[in-house]
């Protein structure tokens, strides 16, 4: 089983907890998320897994530097992709899930290339 921590300016946050009371603080395991832990190496590895640009909600429009990727039962992982200093590609974990009615908009989404990521600003070398 994965156990994973990022490390914030405001301390540890669990990446497989939630929040109940839904005011961001996560204060919860759930055990449905336990069971799709190991979905999100199978997921990021899968040879022919749908990947497409994630949405970026701020500028409203997509983000070639966010991957989405999609294999099981509309499990969506999501990873940030940048360069290392040596130029060489990285992915930064964001964000998985179940999708429930958005994943006709993920489907439809532009497919994901690496030539759009490298292309775009901060993602030359």
């Amino acid at each position: 089983m994965i156990s994973q921590t990022h490390s914030t300016k405001t301390g540890a946050v669990h990446m497989f907890y939630e929040s109940t009371a839904r005011n961001g603080i996560k204060d919860a395991f759930p055990p449905v998320r336990a069971q799709r832990i190991d979905w999100i190496k199978a997921t990021l590895e899968h040879p022919t897994a749908a990947l497409s640009e994630g949405w970026d909600k701020t500028f409203r429009q997509y983000d070639a530097t966010r991957r989405v990727a999609v294999v099981y039962e509309d499990f969506v992982v999501v990873v940030a992709m940048s360069l290392k200093l040596d130029g060489s590609l990285k992915a930064n974990f964001v964000t998985c899930y179940q999708v429930d009615n958005s994943i006709g908009k993920i489907r439809t989404s532009p497919v994901w290339s690496l030539a759009a990521c490298l292309h775009l600003p901060g993602g030359t070398p």
